[in-house]
Parts: structure tokens; C-alpha cells; sequence
């Protein structure tokens, strides 16, 4: 009835029917927007394409995910269990392996990274532990070999300092890794941290790697000194799919005579 009395308002004046019918138009868009979807709940099971086996397992409370959910292989044996709150991850997760076999405990806080954590073989032999804080890596972390001995031989960063004040006024620090790392990323800071590390734009710097190399430049005028105390951290994930932070302490004075 409402359509058809607009059509008769456009045949009776037509200089308003284009008014009349953004009008519509406008209606009809605000209650598109008014219906929304209602939230789920409850669980939900996911099946492998074409099959009757569940692939994982999660509830929904308001549409967000709450308490347990599991991932599951093809065959039926737990891959992954952990648990949400309020659609974030929070409190222990635990990674299997097909044998059944236990592969990494680790644990949550709000979504990040944050507690102890273990890795393990698929014969059970502990690999690496050691402990996050909201998804930054801490000190300390442990690896072994297939004998449980501690493994000591890990890359390290290496400093190289190169002097172009003669010819540019500037002094270079050649920062890498003894041991390359793809994945590594540096940063400089006055302040030793020793617990867990942690990005800070007001305390720190990320440097910019290439190829795994920072060249960190001082710019030093004719007749101007510098003294520098700084710490250098790299973090680089490990063989065992874990982030290992390293530090090295930087100390030196230069002068570019006038």
C-alpha cells in the first residue's frame, strides 16, 4: 500500500518523486540495518569436506568464543586444545602430535603469549622451555638435544665498528648475528633489561636489518666527541619454532679532532 501511494503522489507531483523515493530508499536501508544476524551460541562443529569427521570444536557465547575448543586430525586424534575468553585465547594450550604424542604446552593471557611453555619430540624428549610475556620472549630460554644436554652453542650478536671520519664525519656499528637468522630483528636501548624483553618506543629503536646486517651510524662533526653506553637485542626464532631474545652491551668513546 505504501509503494502504491507513492506512485500516485509521483503521477500527482512528479517534482517530488525523486524526493519520494530516496525517501524509500532510505527507509528501506535502515531497517536492513535494524535486522541484524542473531549471535551464536552454543557449540560449533566443523567436519573435514566430504566426511562425517569432526575437524574442530568451539562454543560460542554471544557470538564470541568461550571455554574449551579442540582441533582434531583426520583420524580422529586430538591435535589442539586450548581455551577462550571473550574470543581470545586464555590459560593452557596443548599441540599433539599424530602419535598422540604431547608437542608444545604453552600459555595464554587476553590473546598474547604469556607464561611458561615447553617443547617436546615425538618420543616425549623435553626440546626447549622458557617463558613468554604478552607475546615477547623472555631470558633464559633452554634447549636440548636428543640426550637432554643443554645445548650452549647458540648465535650470538657480533659488533663490528668501522671509522669514516675522515671522509663522511660518521661512525658506523656493523651489527649481526655470529650464526644468521632470517628472521632476526634488532634493537637499541640505554636500559639492560634482564627478565623479559619487550618493545618500547620510549625506551628503545628498532633497527633496520638487511640480509641480517644493521649499519647504525654516529654522526660525529669536526671537533665534537661522543661516549656511548647502549645494550644491542636480537630476537630470532630457534630450530624448535620458538623466540630466543639475546643481548650484547655496547661501550665506547670517539672524538673527530678539529
Amino acid at each position: 500500500m505504501r509503494v502504491v501511494s507513492a506512485i500516485l503522489i509521483c503521477l500527482l507531483t512528479l517534482s517530488s518523486c525523486e524526493e519520494v523515493k530516496r525517501q524509500l530508499m532510505t527507509e528501506a536501508i535502515l531497517s536492513q540495518k535494524k535486522k541484524k544476524p542473531p549471535l551464536r551460541n552454543g557449540e560449533k562443529v566443523a567436519y573435514y569436506k566430504g566426511t562425517k569427521i569432526v575437524r574442530s570444536r568451539v562454543n560460542f557465547v554471544e557470538g564470541s568464543r568461550e571455554g574449551k575448543a579442540e582441533d582434531f586430525y583426520k583420524d580422529g586424534q586430538l591435535r589442539l586444545s586450548l581455551n577462550y575468553h571473550n574470543n581470545e585465547k586464555h590459560g593452557e594450550s596443548n599441540y599433539y602430535f599424530e602419535n598422540g604424542q604431547l608437542y608444545k604446552q604453552s600459555n595464554y593471557r587476553a590473546g598474547k603469549l604469556d607464561g611458561p611453555f615447553k617443547v617436546y619430540d615425538q618420543k616425549g624428549r623435553l626440546k626447549a622451555e622458557g617463558s613468554y610475556k604478552e607475546d615477547w620472549p623472555c631470558f633464559g630460554l633452554k634447549e636440548y638435544n636428543r640426550k637432554g644436554k643443554e645445548l650452549k652453542d647458540f648465535p650470538q650478536i657480533k659488533v663490528k665498528y668501522f671509522d669514516y671520519l675522515d671522509t663522511r664525519e660518521e661512525y658506523v656499528l656493523q651489527i649481526s648475528l655470529d650464526k644468521s637468522r632470517k628472521d632476526v630483528k634488532f634493537y637499541i636501548s640505554e636500559h639492560d633489561i634482564s627478565d623479559c624483553f619487550a618493545f618500547d618506543f620510549d625506551k628503545m629503536q628498532m633497527l633496520y636489518a638487511e640480509d641480517g646486517i644493521v649499519n647504525y651510524p654516529f654522526d660525529l662533526p669536526k671537533g665534537m666527541g661522543v661516549s656511548v653506553h647502549v645494550y644491542i637485542y636480537a630476537v630470532y626464532s630457534t630450530s624448535n619454532r620458538v623466540k630466543r631474545v639475546v643481548k650484547k652491551p655496547v661501550n665506547f668513546e670517539i672524538s673527530n679532532p678539529a
